[in-house]
């Protein structure tokens, strides 16, 4: 587990701009509801990510 974390935040560092999960997919700690699209931004690499949750229609 502790090693798919790192793994997992590693992807999060090298990871472009811009990057779209579903659901649970998004994040370590995603709130997006269940048919959600979850979206990360993340304009620069010392910024926070912002998540955003979408209909995915």
């Amino acid at each position: 587990m502790l090693f798919t974390t790192k793994v997992f935040a590693l992807a999060l560092l090298f990871s472009p701009a811009f990057s779209v999960g579903v659901g649970g997919a998004c994040g370590l700690h995603a709130d997006c509801d269940a048919g959600l699209a979850c979206l990360m931004k993340r304009d620069t690499s010392d910024e926070p990510i912002i998540k955003q949750c979408v209909d995915g229609g």
